[in-house]
């Protein structure tokens, strides 16, 4: 009797973890889809050829190998939550993690500084800010923008910082975080997906072309 009720709870067991990782990877594949089809009406805008492909079931990524100026190449990801898996999307979940979309190029300018803009109560960039502070980059205090902690390195003053920070802030949707660096990828930005597309991904696309090229500006 009781190996009967165990062999009964077991297949339960297995039962509800193929239903729910039919379910996540169907409601993940649903949201990358309806992701795919906004940004292909902007992306033209950062280079006309575009690669596409599905990382496991939780990533989208859309490389552009020949993009246009500012940039040199350029590649857009949708970082999802493991919805698939529940108790580790639980797990990530409390601990902050939500659907991200992520912007990473390479300049064709390589800018001469460092900064890194980081909300430090979002999942994403913890690791970031821990890494600028250790390496000793000046912190920069800002009066309206408290949510975001802010470093930089190889700046005389905060000027250039706060006019890109202030460009950045202007793209729609929760910025998490804002990476410049002399390294490759030279230019990266994150926010929340459910924020960011609250307007036209033209009007997106355009406003972080912008951005690119304000930071090359800053370099002259």
């Amino acid at each position: 009797m009781f190996a009967d009720w165990g062999q009964l709870l077991l297949a339960c067991a297995a039962f509800a973890f193929l239903a729910s990782f039919a379910g996540g990877t169907i409601w993940n594949q649903r949201k990358g889809n309806a992701a795919i089809k906004w940004l292909r009406d902007g992306l033209p805008l950062i280079g006309e050829r575009s690669t596409m492909r599905w990382v496991g079931t939780a990533a989208v990524m859309l490389g552009i190998a020949k993009a246009k100026s500012p940039f040199r190449s350029a590649e857009v990801l949708l970082l999802l939550e493991p919805r698939d898996v529940f108790f580790i999307w639980a797990f990530f979940r409390a601990r902050g993690r939500r659907d991200l979309l992520i912007f990473r190029a390479h300049l064709h300018a390589v800018p001469a500084f460092d900064l890194e803009a980081v909300d430090p109560t979002a999942w994403s960039g913890r690791d970031a800010e821990r890494d600028a502070a250790k390496r000793g980059w000046t912190r920069l205090a800002l009066d309206a923008s408290p949510a975001l902690t802010v470093y930089h390195s190889g700046l005389s003053d905060s000027t250039t910082p706060r006019a890109l920070l202030s460009l950045a802030q202007k793209i729609p949707g929760r910025l998490v975080r804002f990476s410049v660096r002399r390294s490759v990828p030279n230019m990266e930005l994150r926010w929340q997906w459910t924020e960011a597309k609250t307007q036209s991904a033209r009007d997106w696309f355009m406003q972080v072309r912008q951005l690119g090229e304000a930071i090359e500006t800053a370099n002259r």
